[in-house]
C-alpha cells in the first residue's frame, strides 16, 4: 500500500507541475488583447495610449515600461477601467 500512496501522490504533483497557475479569474483586456483567465505575470500593450479594463477579481499593477519594469505608475482595481498615456505594461501579481 505505501508504494501505491507513493506513486499517487507522485502522479498528482506531475500533474500540477504541469498545469499553469492562474493569478485571476474573469477577463483582462490591455490594448487590443483579451486575456481569459490571466496566469500571474507580466503582459505588454500592443498600442499606445495603455488602456485597461480588469474584470478579474484581483488588482493589476501598470508600469512605466515595457515588461513591467520602472516605476508603478497606478494599479486597476476589479471592475475598473483606465487609460494611461505614459505606460507600457501590466503585471498580473500571483
Amino acid at each position: 500500500m505505501t508504494i501505491l500512496a507513493t506513486l499517487v501522490t507522485g502522479a498528482a504533483v506531475a500533474l500540477s507541475a504541469a498545469t499553469p497557475a492562474l493569478a485571476a479569474r474573469g477577463t483582462l483586456r490591455i490594448g487590443t488583447r483579451t486575456y481569459n483567465n490571466p496566469a500571474r505575470g507580466c503582459y505588454n500593450s500592443d498600442i499606445w495610449p495603455l488602456f485597461v479594463t480588469n474584470r478579474t477579481n484581483i488588482t493589476v499593477f501598470v508600469y512605466e515600461g515595457a515588461n513591467c519594469t520602472g516605476h508603478s505608475l497606478s494599479a486597476v482595481g476589479p471592475g475598473k477601467s483606465a487609460t494611461f498615456e505614459f505606460a507600457k505594461s501590466v503585471d498580473v501579481p500571483g
